[in-house]
């Protein structure tokens, strides 16, 4: 968020990049966040943590001035669709 405030503040190309990678790298471990310090036990049920959806939707907003439009919109769709998918799944 910082790099993406910093590249409009500033005009700086540089802290732009910054920007967008660290949001790649992000979107690319929603599947897995904590990768091999996963505390999935087998055998037990599945829960959701909305954290990371809801970081997602407020850091592509965040920088919203750097990302497609419609790829921003892709992304808050998205983070909705997992938040409202898995609250209203157990009501």
């Amino acid at each position: 968020m910082a790099f993406g405030q910093l590249s409009l503040a500033t005009g700086n190309p540089e802290y732009a990049e910054i920007a967008k990678k660290t949001f790649e790298i992000v979107l690319s471990k929603v599947d897995n966040p904590k990768g091999k310090w996963n505390k999935i036990h087998p055998g037990t049920r599945n829960l959701k943590n909305f954290a990371l959806p809801m970081i997602l939707c407020n850091l592509a907003l965040e920088i919203e001035h750097l990302l497609d439009e419609d790829y921003l919109q892709q992304t808050i769709d998205t983070c909705i669709h997992e938040v409202w998918m898995f609250s209203t799944a157990r009501s």
